[in-house]
């Protein structure tokens, strides 16, 4: 059975943008926002030239994003790790890093 690789994905956002939003919204405030968006910056690429390769050996389809797509995916991932760090460093009065 042979397959069939799908369409590179150039949309702006899609079914994995909701992971994006939620995962730099409280990181962003639990590791930092400096930290947050390296991570987050630098998973991008690891995720198409790497994962998406290793991945598509098992015939999963991951990673498999155009330009567009992944900087869509910085730029929700940057808003909304800003977001989280403010909104919740005012709604809980203290950042996790001043805890420690």
């Amino acid at each position: 059975m042979e397959i069939k690789p799908e369409p590179i994905n150039n949309k702006l956002y899609d079914k994995w943008t909701i992971n994006h939003i939620l995962f730099s919204f409280f990181f962003g405030w639990f590791i930092g926002p400096i930290a947050t968006f390296i991570v987050t910056l630098v998973y991008e690429p690891i995720e198409i030239f790497w994962l998406q390769k290793i991945f598509s050996k098992f015939g999963i389809t991951f990673g498999n994003e155009g330009l567009i797509n992944s900087l869509s995916d910085i730029v929700f991932n940057t808003v909304s790790l800003i977001a989280g760090y403010y909104i919740l460093s005012h709604f809980l009065g203290i950042s996790p890093w001043f805890l420690m």
